[in-house]
């Protein structure tokens, strides 16, 4: 298991740490899988049962409007969990694609083995639910910042907050993600001195 993996579990479950053999039984669970640049790891209609968590690198989750629009929901980079995990927890088919940016590595586990591993660890439930609540209150921000900022405000807090995407992302996907057309974004640089 990779070193942004434990790391980010002992972030996340920090008020109740993993136990070595937790993490030892957790390893032998999960399996490394190297992604290639523009590859897709899910497309719309394709159900998936694996929970993703980026190891290397940095993907995009989009959706495809009637018009052939593309419009950036998520960016995941390193230490995050790939989208979308509703559609493996309640067996749906995903409605996004999610394609890696750049050459990336990702750990998969299979859905229902989280699950069993869960309840095995009966003290990691709670923490885990902390967690999923932790991702909803994020989507929820990222939704209200929709509905009460201007493009220019979202823009800064898009640099605020995802700064470390910054170079790696194009332009055309930063104003996509905002909401905006890239020639919005460019006047919005412009204005800011960009």
């Amino acid at each position: 298991m990779s070193a942004n993996l434990i790391a980010f579990l002992q972030k996340r479950f920090e008020s109740d740490p993993f136990r070595p053999e937790e993490i030892e039984t957790l390893m032998r669970l999960t399996h490394e899988q190297p992604v290639r640049a523009n590859e897709f790891v899910l497309q719309p209609g394709q159900s998936s049962t694996l929970i993703r968590f980026v190891d290397k690198g940095l993907f995009r989750s989009f959706y495809v409007d009637a018009a052939g629009e593309e419009h950036v929901k998520a960016f995941s980079a390193e230490s995050e969990i790939l989208p979308p995990g509703a559609a493996v927890v309640f067996s749906n088919e995903s409605n996004v694609c999610v394609q890696a940016i750049e050459a990336s590595s990702v750990i998969s586990i299979e859905y229902y083995r989280l699950e069993q591993f869960l309840k095995d660890t009966n003290h990691l439930t709670n923490a885990f639910k902390t967690s999923l609540i932790f991702e909803s209150i994020r989507a929820d921000k990222r939704e209200n910042d929709f509905l009460e900022r201007d493009a220019k405000e979202r823009y800064l807090r898009f640099l605020e907050d995802k700064a470390h995407l910054v170079g790696r992302v194009k332009q055309y996907d930063i104003a996509s993600y905002i909401g905006i057309s890239h020639v919005s974004l460019s006047r919005i640089k412009s204005a800011l001195g960009e």
